[in-house]
Order: C-alpha cells, then sequence, then structure tokens
C-alpha cells in the first residue's frame, strides 16, 4: 500500500471520531435511566435508538464499503497476475492492472480508515459496542450483529416478561378477593 492510515503520531480514524464526537448533540440521547427496563431489569433495546439508526447505518454502510472495496483489490490482484503468466512482465494490460491495482490498494485503505472511525463513533455515543466487540469469519465487519440489533429494536415488546392468562388472572382476582374479605373481618 502507499501511504499508511497510522502514523507514528496520527491515529487518523481517532481524529475523525474525536471530531464527529465534539461535534455531536448531545441534548439527542436518552438518559441513561433509559437503558434498562424498569420492570424487568432488561437492557431497553430501544435505548438511544436514533443514535442506533443513525451511527449503527453509517457502520454498515462502511462495511459494505470496505467489503467490496476488498472484493475488488482480489479481482485486481488476480488479473495482474493471470496476465503476467500469459503474457508476461512487458504486457501492456498488465501496466494498466497494477496501475488499478495501486487505486484498489488506496480505495481498501480509505474504506479501512472510515469504517475503523465509524465504529469508534458508535461505540462512543450509541449506548452499544459495535457486534459486541466480537466480529468473526461469519460476520467479519458486524452486519447481521446489527441487522439483529434492528429487528429487536423494532419489535413492540410489553413490559412484563409475558402477559398472565386467564387462569392466572381469575387466581389473582382469587386472592386479593380473599385478601379484602380477611381485612374485613378483622
Amino acid at each position: 500500500m502507499t501511504r499508511k492510515v497510522q502514523t507514528q503520531d496520527t491515529n487518523f480514524a481517532e481524529t475523525i471520531a474525536e471530531a464527529t464526537i465534539v461535534g455531536w448533540n448531545f441534548e439527542a440521547d436518552d438518559p441513561e435511566t433509559n437503558r434498562h427496563n424498569e420492570v424487568t431489569g432488561e437492557l431497553n433495546p430501544k435505548y438511544n435508538l436514533g443514535a442506533l439508526y443513525q451511527l449503527g447505518s453509517r457502520v454498515d454502510q462502511s462495511a459494505y464499503t470496505l467489503a467490496k472495496k476488498k472484493e475488488w483489490m482480489m479481482e485486481v490482484e488476480f488479473k495482474c497476475q493471470r496476465e503476467q503468466d500469459i503474457n508476461g512482465p512487458e504486457s501492456a494490460l498488465l501496466i494498466r492492472f497494477q496501475a488499478d491495482m495501486v487505486k484498489a490498494e488506496a480505495a481498501l485503505e480509505n474504506a479501512q480508515l472510515f469504517f475503523e472511525a465509524d465504529i469508534m463513533v458508535f461505540n462512543a455515543l450509541s449506548g452499544r459496542t459495535w457486534a459486541d466487540g466480537k466480529l468473526t469469519p461469519q460476520d467479519p465487519y458486524g452486519r447481521e450483529w446489527f441487522a439483529v440489533q434492528k429487528a429487536e429494536a423494532s419489535e413492540r415488546r410489553v413490559l412484563a416478561p409475558k402477559a398472565p392468562t386467564a387462569k392466572e388472572r381469575a387466581k389473582i382476582a382469587e386472592q386479593r378477593k380473599q385478601e379484602a374479605l380477611a381485612r374485613l373481618a378483622s
């Protein structure tokens, strides 16, 4: 690659993330008290929903771009190798493919820069950690994780873990009736 994303003194992804955080209007965020469901104690999937969608969509798009740039670079590498094998190192087409390779490397580097910066911003501002901090070979960019987060956030959930059945409601009503009668008798 022709240029390093991280130099000795500057990590450009951190610089981009820091500038975004400094400019972020925190009035748009939910209060920390909304992080958990008060009734069940569960994490609230709708906590900072705006940040989840806005910042998560940026990371998701950066992930898509990064994946496509990696595919393009692999394709150009293959073309270079094939052309050199067939026509040798003096091929005019090989020279063009090598120029494409420089461009593909630069595009990949740029995509990696924004992917890293967007993850830093997401982690710092959304109240979540992208892909729970675990990018895997099955989900190397966290795109599947993000799809699950969006689906969970859009589900309509009741405050209680489950609604009582008719039989349970009848039992509760009978208990209340007996307690009221006991209080009346005393």
